[in-house]
């Protein structure tokens, strides 16, 4: 029997990598909670979120790293983690509502099909657009509200435009290793140049959406203000597109990460106090 030594929790946050996705477990509050509902309506859908996160990152390792590399969990242990996940996500997201339960069983079948059967992530430029309908769904996940109001969609929609952003960033980071063991990927099928270039456009459509969030309540200034860093980041990345290493875009990446949780955490404020 697995014990709870010191060694096996390692070994399963190294197979379910919690900290490759914890900062994703804000997007349910962006349909989830307003000055109308209670902030706790939004916790079915976090936990929800956290388990098709789980489940996601869980059976890419299982299929990237396999599973020897996680003893002392056995292959048997470690698919009932991943089942867990799913009933988890399912059940949370039940309670949470008949939208959020849609959510998660797309970003549930999305994460399978990505790292599994058929494995979406060697085929150029389905690898990149797969990971949109793993993560963006989580923004449906906050509770059985209605229809999102129009600036919430745009919202998520700028989500989406940053989270394949950073995905092309990663690939040209992971070039190596992805080359290693014949992934295709979309920066391997474009180069380096042009995929520097998708990339920065997509920061960019990022920021015009951001600044163009449909709120009559909002002065458009402020929305620009939010906008303008991501922006610069993605004129920025375009004007070092050519030259950017392996190194460069790890930083790049970290960089671009932290201000797209600013600035969405900043949209969502601002949306929120104005209604």
């Amino acid at each position: 029997m697995t014990t709870a030594t010191p060694g096996t929790w390692d070994a399963l946050l190294a197979f379910l990598r919690p900290r490759d996705w914890w900062y994703y477990l804000g997007l349910p509050l962006v349909g989830g909670a307003s000055e109308s509902h209670a902030f706790g309506a939004a916790l079915p859908g976090v936990l929800a979120a956290a388990a098709c996160m789980a489940f996601a990152f869980g059976w890419n390792s299982w299929n990237d790293e396999g599973v020897g590399t996680f003893r002392p969990w056995s292959p048997r242990r470690l698919a009932a983690v991943l089942v867990a996940c799913v009933a988890v996500a399912l059940a949370a997201a039940f309670e949470a509502g008949p939208v959020p339960l849609a959510a998660a069983v797309v970003s549930l079948a999305a994460g399978w099909s990505y790292s599994g059967g058929p494995r979406l992530k060697v085929v150029p430029f389905v690898n990149t657009l797969a990971n949109a309908p793993i993560f963006v769904p989580l923004g449906l996940m906050g509770g059985n509200l209605g229809p999102l109001s129009a600036a919430r969609w745009w919202l998520l929609v700028a989500f989406g435009f940053l989270l394949l952003q950073n995905q092309l960033i990663h690939e040209i980071q992971h070039a190596d290793e992805d080359r290693e063991a014949r992934v295709g990927t979309t920066h391997l099928a474009l180069g380096v140049g042009a995929t520097g270039v998708l990339s920065a456009l997509l920061g960019l459509a990022a920021a015009a959406t951001v600044a163009g969030l449909p709120n009559t309540a909002l002065p458009r200034w402020s929305l620009g203000a939010v906008a303008a860093p991501m922006a610069a980041l993605s004129l920025a990345q375009l004007a070092t597109r050519a030259r950017m290493s392996p190194l460069s875009a790890g930083r790049l990446r970290a960089v671009q990460r932290w201000l797209g949780l600013a600035t969405g955490f900043v949209a969502w404020g601002l949306l929120t106090l104005a209604g």
